[in-house]
């Protein structure tokens, strides 16, 4: 039995959410270390954030394209973080999910974890008739024409794992020119509503997207608590 903790944060600023995801992540940390042993609370974290740049910590400061200057005039914040992968864009009318999960109590690796995340968001863009796929040697889940939809950055420690991915639903895409998206050269971003031509209610998205992650990541009952 599991004890997975379902919070939706809503619109967010991006620093205050960072800082309760260290709270939350060093909590089980710190239980983890204490007990030598996973730790049964996990979440499943939902938000949207005001515009960002974030860095992972083997990203590449020359893969963002505008100086600092231009950021600040837009009011727009860049954040140096310890997960994978490297420069992404947070938004309004993106959903972020945050995963502080114990990859121990699932008996999971890594590889694994992140195959269930990129699959989960698979299905779930295939109820809105956008078939995806994922390309070797990359993280994240592109369409059929090549245009990546959803980013994933990962860190983890003692198995236990923190930030997670975003998939990009009702966003402006036009703030990821001011970047290599996830340092990929030649790199084209899409969108749910970019692809169906209309937008979709992102709530309803979080619904179809937790079930087809629970049924990959568990595939059997579970104690799940909602905070909304």
């Amino acid at each position: 039995m599991y004890n997975i903790i379902l919070q939706d944060w809503r619109y967010i600023e991006y620093l205050i959410s960072l800082k309760r995801q260290e709270n939350i992540f060093n909590k089980k940390l710190y239980y983890k270390k204490l007990y030598h042993r996973y730790t049964l609370e996990n979440y499943i974290i939902f938000c949207e954030h005001n515009h960002v740049y974030t860095l992972g910590s083997n990203g590449n400061i020359s893969n963002l394209l505008v100086d600092l200057k231009q950021l600040n005039d837009e009011n727009i914040k860049i954040y140096n973080l310890k997960r994978g992968g490297d420069i992404t864009y947070h938004g309004p009318g993106q959903l972020v999910c945050y995963l502080i999960l114990d990859l121990e109590l699932f008996q999971i690796n890594l590889h694994q974890y992140i195959r269930i995340i990129e699959k989960s968001v698979i299905l779930t863009l295939q109820e809105y008739n956008i078939s995806c796929k994922i390309i070797n040697n990359f993280t994240g889940v592109w369409t059929i024409n090549n245009k990546k939809i959803c980013s994933i950055g990962i860190y983890c420690r003692r198995w236990i794992t923190m930030h997670g991915f975003s998939i990009n639903i009702n966003n402006d895409n036009k703030y990821f020119d001011n970047i290599i998206a996830c340092g990929i050269n030649n790199i084209k971003m899409t969108s749910i509503s970019s692809e169906i031509k209309r937008n979709i209610n992102i709530d309803n998205f979080k619904k179809k997207l937790l079930y087809n992650f629970y049924k990959l990541l568990c595939n059997r009952n579970l104690n799940t608590s909602y905070f909304f």
